[in-house]
């Protein structure tokens, strides 16, 4: 038998802290499922590993100096 290790859950207004963003804003993440989310009775939270794939999910990748030439256009 495995032993599977639980991840830190947070609170609504907790994972919109560590996020940086307001409850509000936590609350339309959860609303359009852009964020996984754990549901016990009402209670409504965020494990660890939800904040950390929602972080990697949204990561924009820096663009190489190379490729901004390549990539600039006039408007």
């Amino acid at each position: 038998m495995s032993e599977t290790t639980l991840s830190k859950l947070y609170s609504v207004a907790a994972a919109a802290e560590h996020l940086g963003v307001s409850p509000k804003t936590m609350w339309r993440l959860i609303n359009s499922r852009q964020i996984s989310f754990v549901k016990i009775n009402r209670r409504v939270l965020i494990s660890t590993e939800a904040i950390n794939e929602f972080v990697q999910a949204n990561t924009i990748a820096k663009i190489d100096p190379d490729d901004i030439a390549r990539n600039f256009v006039y408007r």
